[in-house]
């Protein structure tokens, strides 16, 4: 299987790119993987350490020598840094190897004398995990992460399957605790369920459900109605909270609990209705006091209702420690309609079908299959009328069926077939793409 990114569990490995006199690191990082030379050739010296190798480990290519006078000096010289993706056999790996500044590097005093050994010298394991540490889910991720922490409103956005719900909630886990959500122990658990919140808009989802709005309740003998916080409103005043309490302990900004506000389906709900006049507020610009609004039911707030005793009763803004995180994908046809003043205030993140395959840990044979099927959809060189990268086939579809033949008929087919309606060639159309799903499979098959 593929890495989902570095966790805790990840091992560090120093090893070697010289099979004999021959350096193959330009092999390695050309065509993405390592293997053992010896084991290669019939030699299995290193077997048992092989064995020990996962997915998500990381791989630290280097050269032993020494230096000085009398070359009483031994050093190692640190290359290149990559992830294991992927095992191809018991000897061979494949490995995105990363852009790292400052390599090479030589660390003093430590000499590694075989193939492959794990990381032992104290200050080349801090370097490695240093420059590691931000890619614990993956380059998309970091990116992603990057993007959140800077202009705290980000939109994840792209074709169907690409795991961006999926992503958000592990984007969230990271900005709070610096790991992703599986990884986290019982009270992290507890404390991301306090400090994230999950909504998921529809059509029906308006103002009263987000901000606040009258709701019924049961009166003797009638029915009432009643003032109350909407869910967003409520989180913010969760969050406002602990800001003020971190205020009282001169915490710093970095220092301060974030909290995390997740959108699933954004596009889906009427944005102007929901949001009404909070298009201001949540912009990065006008956090805090600084973006404060009066609320359309203002006038009738109570000591229960009022988001902010210190401005009193009516205003509301987003407190600095919020950061909200949409998830659409691009085909729905709402997408269109999507109000031109809140996209101005989120930061867009497309994640595409390839780095949907890397995020959700597909193994090298399903990344073989769903790039063919989504070249033959659309690509530079492929295009079917009408379509783009959108509609590519993202990576959940082959978590959830295993069996291609199962995959194809109960999901893939039906999904494809809604893409070709109403196409003079749709028969045609829909045999190119069972073809290239199947590659040299159903080729073979045909000619038994």
């Amino acid at each position: 299987m593929a890495a989902k990114g570095i966790t805790e569990q990840s091992r560090y490995w120093a090893v070697g790119a010289t099979h004999g006199e021959v350096d193959v690191i330009g092999k390695f990082l050309d065509e993405g993987y390592w293997y053992d030379g010896y084991s290669e050739s019939g030699d299995d010296r290193y077997a048992d350490i092989l064995k020990q190798v996962k997915v998500g480990d990381i791989l630290c290519i280097k050269s032993s020598s020494a230096k000085g006078p009398g070359k009483k000096i031994s050093f190692t010289r640190l290359k290149h840094i990559g992830i294991v993706t992927g095992i191809e056999s018991k000897s061979c790996f494949w490995v995105d190897w990363l852009q790292i500044e400052k390599l090479p590097r030589d660390f003093d005093g430590v000499f590694y004398a075989k193939t492959i050994e794990e990381l032992r010298d104290d200050k080349m394991l801090a370097f490695v995990k240093g420059k590691t540490q931000k890619l614990r889910g993956g380059k998309t991720m970091e990116e992603c992460l990057r993007v959140l922490e800077s202009s705290k409103n980000v939109i994840l956005t792209g074709a169907p399957g690409t795991g961006k719900t999926y992503l958000a909630k592990d984007l969230a886990s990271m900005l709070l605790f610096g790991k992703k959500r599986n990884e986290l122990n019982a009270e992290e658990e507890r404390d991301f369920k306090k400090c994230c919140n999950f909504v998921q808009f529809h059509p029906s989802y308006d103002y009263t459900d987000f901000v606040e709005g009258l709701r019924s309740y049961e009166k003797i003998d009638a029915i009432g109605f009643k003032l109350m916080d909407g869910v967003f409103k409520a989180f913010c005043k969760k969050a406002l909270e602990t800001w003020k309490a971190d205020d009282t302990k001169k915490l710093s900004e970095t220092e301060r609990q974030k909290y995390v506000f997740i959108i699933d389906e954004i596009n889906r709900g009427e944005i102007s209705k929901i949001f009404g006049e909070l298009f201001f507020s949540i912009d990065p610009s006008y956090r805090g006091t600084d973006g404060k609004v009066k609320t359309q039911y203002c006038n009738m707030q109570s000591e229960e209702t009022i988001f902010d005793p210190d401005l009193g009763q009516g205003w509301f803004f987003v407190p600095e420690n919020v950061y909200i995180i949409g998830t659409m994908n691009d085909i729905d046809r709402s997408v269109e309609s999507f109000d031109f003043a809140m996209r101005r205030r989120f930061v867009w993140k497309e994640i595409t079908a390839k780095e949907s395959a890397e995020n959700m840990g597909l193994d090298h044979e399903q990344k073989a299959i769903m790039k063919r099927l989504n070249d033959a959809l659309w690509s530079n060189e492929t295009k079917i009328e009408g379509l783009s990268s959108s509609y590519h086939i993202g990576a959940s579809y082959f978590l959830k069926e295993t069996d291609i033949d199962k995959l194809w008929e109960l999901k893939l087919n039906p999904l494809l077939k809604e893409y070709l309606r109403g196409r003079p060639d749709a028969d045609k159309e829909m045999e190119k793409l069972e073809n290239a799903y199947y590659g040299n499979r159903k080729t073979a098959d045909s000619q038994e």
